[in-house]
């Protein structure tokens, strides 16, 4: 069998016709060792903040209050970002220097958004722990 890169089947992954967050839902459930479906909304949260040009060292996003990152209830954007390689969602700007993103992605809170939210909730209520 064969075995892709992350990249590849990312870059599979980016040109498909799906909505952003099923993109987003499909890579946190099949691209880790532990699903982290129920990290959704804060990768989001990540994502949006990074657009609207947040520090990514500074800025703290809430995460689930079933998980924690090294005791935390918090993490970094910068750790989200990276721990969960969201760099293909990001959208291109100089302070990230990222080619590689979609450039339909958009944020957006819509019942679709909440939908796929609460979906996620339902079935990963207990993940623990990543790091």
């Amino acid at each position: 069998m064969n075995k892709f890169t992350m990249e590849q089947t990312m870059t599979v992954l980016m040109t498909m016709d799906l909505h952003p967050d099923k993109k987003l839902v499909l890579h946190l459930a099949q691209h880790f060792d532990s699903p982290r479906q129920g990290l959704f909304r804060s990768c989001k949260q990540a994502i949006m903040l990074d657009t609207l040009g947040f520090d990514w060292d500074t800025t703290e996003v809430k995460l689930p209050d079933y998980i924690s990152f090294m005791g935390q209830t918090t993490a970094t954007m910068r750790k989200l970002i990276e721990l969960n390689h969201l760099q293909w969602f990001l959208k291109d700007t100089e302070d990230n220097g990222r080619i590689m993103s979609d450039p339909s992605f958009t944020i957006d809170l819509d019942s679709q958004s909440k939908d796929v939210i609460e979906e996620i909730q339902e079935k990963e209520e207990n993940l623990g722990d990543w790091e």
